[in-house]
């Protein structure tokens, strides 16, 4: 993705966390003198409380969510997008 943007670009591992998440993304922002971080969540799934029909990938829609709560927290300005909503069966 970096080199068809070329731009540069962060890959983000979930496995230590909302915390350790949050404080690499605060040191990005910074290395890059950007000033917003923007989380773009494709299909909804963000919204969802956990236990919808065919809800594909809660875990690092949460965790996503929870380090860009920290940054918020923090004084970080941040912004949440949705790309494509799914429908939900009723």
């Amino acid at each position: 993705m970096a080199g068809f943007l070329n731009r540069p670009t962060l890959l983000i591992a979930i496995d230590d966390g909302p915390a350790a998440i949050a404080e690499g993304l605060a040191h990005a922002l910074q290395q890059l003198d950007r000033d917003l971080l923007l989380f773009i969540d494709v299909g909804g799934d963000v919204l969802a409380h956990g236990d919808e029909p065919g809800l594909r990938s809660p875990l690092c829609d949460a965790i996503m969510l929870a380090a860009a709560a920290r940054l918020a927290a923090a004084g970080t300005p941040v912004l949440l997008g949705i790309f494509g909503v799914a429908a939900m069966p009723s």
